[in-house]
């Protein structure tokens, strides 16, 4: 036996959203990545236009107590400014192509204890902030503003890092040890350099860690980023060394070399790797504002057609707020 439904919803799908309203949406696409996500890095919301990241620096201030105030030391205030993007994500789809993908999900009630889109529009929209935040991931690692890569909306920390950190901050591996405008070369390094081989990742770790100073070491904070087939190599070498049986059992959403945190940045290239405080990498976004939008517009009732158009619009962008204490790894073959 057939039965036929007839979905009502889908003859006009037309729904806007705009600030409050558009935020399930476009907060999903903002922050669904495994970096912002898992917040592994600052996060800053409501940056209506630019946000003042400051750092500062003193001398000794502790002193020996006296009767009077005494100005012991200078403090030097700088600030580094992280001003998010305007960006606008714009599709045309077909609304045939959704009804059978969406009839389906909806039929399976509960599957995957997920929750269900009641309509339409909520089921396009889900779905497209899902491919968004997938982007966004690799944005806030290898974007460059201008650039010729994959990823130019704006820089990301591997670009702010790369312009910005101290020579001695970038390290680099190759076969060749030859070194380049990204920083110096660890020797140690130069025969095992890529992150991505479980022969060479353990060396790699324990080389850059023993050149970061103690008291970057020492932050409750201090995280080592890693992507996929890095976070795999390193769990490989681990577990060839009895670490927790790691290559049977999973250990929670972070593991762990020598006691420092490894948190997972799928949006990192394999060739590198970023050590440092989370606190000290910032993500900027204005998720409150009135102007964020998520619509879906039903094209039938202007042209006839079955298409649907998606429009987003929202902010994104990153700095880092004491460049010097972020230190990045590098594998040139």
């Amino acid at each position: 036996m057939r039965k036929h439904i007839k979905l009502a919803s889908a003859t006009s799908i037309t729904t806007n959203y705009a600030g409050e309203l558009a935020r399930p949406y476009v907060s999903a696409a903002i922050l669904s990545g495994i970096t912002l996500d898992s917040r592994s890095v600052r996060v800053l919301e409501n940056v209506k236009y630019k946000a003042n990241i400051n750092k500062i620096a003193t001398a000794q201030i502790i002193q020996a107590a006296t009767c009077d105030f005494t100005d012991e030391a200078d403090v030097t205030l700088t600030e580094r400014v992280l001003q998010p993007t305007e960006l606008q994500v714009n599709l045309e789809l077909c609304k045939k192509d959704w009804i059978p993908h969406w009839e389906s999900v909806n039929m399976g009630a509960g599957r995957l204890d997920q929750d269900i889109p009641s309509s339409l529009s909520s089921f396009i929209l889900e779905n497209i902030a899902a491919k968004v935040a997938e982007q966004m991931e690799y944005q806030i690692w290898q974007g460059e503003s201008g650039g010729g890569g994959s990823y130019t909306l704006f820089d990301g920390f591997l670009e702010v890092i790369k312009d910005d950190a101290a020579a001695g901050n970038k390290f680099e591996g190759g076969a060749g040890g030859a070194t380049d405008a990204n920083g110096t070369l660890i020797s140690a390094l130069s025969a095992a350099g890529d992150p991505t081989n479980s022969s060479h990742v353990i060396g790699i770790f324990e080389n850059v860690l023993a050149e970061i100073p103690t008291a970057v070491l020492q932050s409750s904070d201090f995280t080592v980023y890693a992507n996929q087939k890095q976070l795999f190599a390193l769990r490989r070498a681990q577990a060839a060394l009895g670490y927790k049986d790691d290559f049977y059992e999973r250990q929670g959403e972070f593991t762990s070399f020598l006691g420092y945190r490894v948190a997972p940045a799928y949006g990192l290239p394999d060739t590198s790797l970023v050590f440092g405080q989370s606190e000290n990498l910032v993500f900027g976004t204005d998720l409150l504002s009135d102007h964020i939008e998520a619509n879906v517009i039903d094209m039938a009732q202007t042209d006839g057609s079955q298409n649907v158009r998606v429009v987003m619009r929202f902010t994104a962008g990153t700095q880092v707020g004491v460049v010097d204490d972020i230190y990045r790894y590098q594998y040139v073959a």
